[in-house]
């Protein structure tokens, strides 16, 4: 659980780069919010914007080769998946610069994943330190629902949840990489797409209950049980109603630079 120090006030605002978020006012959350206000660290923002796969595809092979990664496939036949499968076991028995390579690389593998299925630009805060266990109720928060402006927390765990296994197609991926979130960080995203619509959430569950029935042997939890974990967790939203994505990136963008 959270630590019982952090402080609940009754309302709250989180400020980056001279954006605000108020986050949402109920215990949970505000819960969440003080606990990111309190760990959240500088040098973890991220700024994913204008997202190259042919930049993106070169970083990977080099980091490959950097790390004497062997193999005859290419990203466009199979090696996406391939690294996905192997990176747990070869995360765990690297160390020092080695395992930050590692990283590198999967955060840009990430990346590559999301400009291909052309998912919104991304703001936020990667890889923090501190974690704790999700309460029972978080779980219910789960959604697949987006709304432009606001935060969600992010994926804390090396693997995939079942949300990411639907969007990348990987039904190959072993059992051991299927990780649905019970840890959270510090780690957060700023939603900078449309509000995802009725329909599209339909659709959407529609594809998932075809990719579960595929994979179902190896999966840890039934479709409909919250403790699958599918989506991610709101927390807040930007204050700001008038700004448009190009409007918040434009804003941030300076900031990278930094």
């Amino acid at each position: 659980m959270i630590k019982a120090d952090l402080e609940l006030a009754s309302t709250m605002k989180l400020t980056f780069n001279e954006v605000d978020f108020d986050i949402y006012d109920d215990e949970f959350s505000l819960r969440h919010g003080a606990f990111v206000e309190k760990d959240v660290k500088p040098e973890n923002e991220f700024f994913w914007f204008d997202l190259d796969p042919i930049a993106l595809k070169e970083e990977i092979d080099s980091l490959r080769l950097e790390l004497d990664i062997q193999t005859n496939m290419t990203l466009d036949d199979g090696l996406m998946n391939h690294l996905h499968a192997n990176f747990v076991q070869w995360h765990d028995q690297a160390d020092g610069e080695r395992k930050k390579k590692l990283s590198t690389m999967n955060d840009a593998i990430h990346k590559l994943e999301l400009a291909r299925a052309g998912q919104p630009d991304r703001w936020g805060y990667i890889n923090g330190q501190t974690t704790y266990r999700l309460p029972e109720h978080a779980y219910e928060r789960f959604t697949i629902k987006r709304k432009f402006g606001h935060l969600y927390m992010g994926y804390t765990h090396v693997g995939k949840h079942f949300a990411e296994i639907v969007q990348s197609g990987d039904i190959h991926i072993p059992a051991n990489q299927i990780v649905p979130q019970y840890w959270a960080r510090s780690d957060f995203f700023v939603w900078l797409g449309d509000d995802v619509t009725d329909e599209q959430e339909k659709a959407w569950w529609e594809k998932a209950r075809e990719t579960y029935k595929k994979m179902k042997d190896k999966m840890p939890y039934a479709l409909h049980n919250p403790k699958l974990a599918v989506g991610y967790i709101p927390f807040g939203k930007m204050t700001r109603t008038d700004w448009t994505k190009e409007d918040f990136i434009n804003h941030m963008k300076p900031y990278s630079y930094k």
